[in-house]
């Protein structure tokens, strides 16, 4: 599945990127990340929009609600400067089966 993400560059050597998934917000959830550098980004808000994904599976919600198409963000969230789409397969946590405890 495609999603927007916008981020926010670091200003030095110190800070980190800041990385925000839109369409999480609009269902409610939020799905922010960091990176260190920009060799991170990806893996960062791969990891990111998993887990969150995960979470509204385990509440019942349908993942496709996320499957949004482009959308203009940058309006919304201006801090955000540089903005990209990642391909996420999410239909890889309705394979896994859960783990019994």
């Amino acid at each position: 599945m495609l999603f927007n993400i916008g981020i926010e560059p670091a200003t030095n050597e110190n800070e980190a990127y800041g990385i925000i998934v839109p369409v999480f917000n609009k269902l409610g959830y939020g799905c922010n990340s960091a990176a260190d550098n920009e060799k991170e980004i990806i893996d960062q808000v791969t990891d990111a929009i998993l887990l969150v994904a995960k979470e509204m599976m385990l509440d019942g919600l349908d993942l496709e609600l996320l499957n949004e198409g482009a959308t203009d963000y940058s309006q919304t969230y201006s801090d955000f400067t540089h903005w990209l789409i990642v391909d996420v397969n999410v239909g890889e946590l309705k394979e896994k089966p859960s783990a019994l405890i």
